[in-house]
């Protein structure tokens, strides 16, 4: 019901030239936070999280980006923020985070088609595994026990089962830390999960592959080592692992002048004097909003895109309108917000 209603309010903007006046009047940098986009059939037990966008949407979006906005590299952005410029009303930077193979697969060739330029950031620890949060719904979606006992909960996973099982495992799991590993190989046992398939909305990019898309002309950046929070990591340590994160991507993409997205977008003034420490260029936030010669360049600002965004809802995102609707309303209607 929420995501209708959200629907009619911007289709409301658009038809009322709300959006066309903002976007005119509108002077800051928008960079927009993707994650992956699919050529998959929708499945019960895939995407649950709502990352992936299909390709026809995706497609959506590039043509609208191309038509109403100015697309420009993160590099390019950057560089005009540091030298205190005026960036070209209407410039948008697209970002995409955690490496998933389906940029090679479904996003590279749809922006290699419009042209349009792309930073896809990436963990340097350990490139060619999947992120937990997708080793789990793979262990869910393969299982058959209709019941299980786990660290006191009685869920029911397997097919037909609780629905919330995802959720409350996941949730769990988030708190758990250095000692996550140890807890999904007592689910992988109780699940009985069978080795998992090839699949470019779960699996990791590596460093071959990372490699082919730098020569296709995309940017590549760090979202650290491993994708934990850098705000609930040792603060002593929190340095040292990201000047490591930029010296693998040297060694094995060569030179270049490196972004750090951190992951999940968890900052604070120690994560921030750590990656400038680290020589970043800078650090990107998943904090909304638009960008300009004011923002600090280690919180830059970017808006999450998940498969919920139709092009009127990234219209919105893009044009600065929500400055234009109530500070009571704002919230509401902006995704991730």
């Amino acid at each position: 019901m929420r995501s209708e209603i959200e629907r009619g309010v911007f289709w409301g903007l658009e038809l009322s030239g709300l959006l066309a006046l903002a976007e005119r009047f509108s002077r800051g940098l928008a960079i927009l936070a993707y994650h992956g986009v699919t050529d998959a059939p929708a499945r019960p037990g895939g995407n649950l999280r709502r990352l992936h966008i299909p390709g026809a949407r995706f497609e959506e979006h590039l043509r609208l980006i191309t038509r109403r906005y100015r697309p420009v590299s993160l590099n390019e952005a950057v560089g005009t923020l540091t030298a205190g410029a005026t960036l070209r009303p209407r410039s948008v930077v697209i970002t995409f985070d955690d490496g998933y193979r389906n940029f090679l697969t479904a996003a590279m060739p749809r922006l290699l088609r419009f042209g349009v330029p792309a930073t896809l950031f990436v963990l340097t620890g350990a490139p060619t595994q999947r992120l937990w949060q997708d080793r789990l719904e793979v262990m869910l979606e393969a299982s058959r026990e209709e019941s299980i006992s786990w660290r006191g909960s009685s869920l029911r996973p397997g097919s037909g089962g609780d629905p919330s099982a995802l959720t409350t495992l996941r949730t769990r799991l988030a708190l758990l830390g250095p000692e996550r590993e140890q807890a999904l190989g007592e689910l992988s046992a109780l699940l009985g999960s069978t080795p998992a398939e090839p699949d470019p909305d779960r699996d990791l990019l590596s460093w071959d592959e990372l490699r082919q898309i730098k020569a296709a002309g995309f940017e590549i950046g760090s979202h650290a080592d491993i994708h934990e929070p850098l705000t609930e990591r040792p603060r002593q340590r929190v340095g040292g692992e990201l000047r490591q994160s930029r010296e693998v991507l040297e060694r094995e993409l060569g030179p270049a002048r490196y972004a750090l997205a951190y992951p999940y977008g968890a900052h604070d003034p120690g994560a921030m004097h750590a990656a400038k420490e680290a020589a970043f260029s800078c650090g990107l936030t998943t904090e909304a909003g638009l960008n300009d010669a004011r923002t600090p360049l280690f919180a830059l600002r970017r808006m999450l895109v998940g498969l919920d965004h139709d092009a009127s809802r990234l219209r919105f995102s893009l044009s600065g309108a929500r400055a234009l609707l109530p500070a009571r309303s704002r919230r509401s209607v902006v995704y991730g917000g």
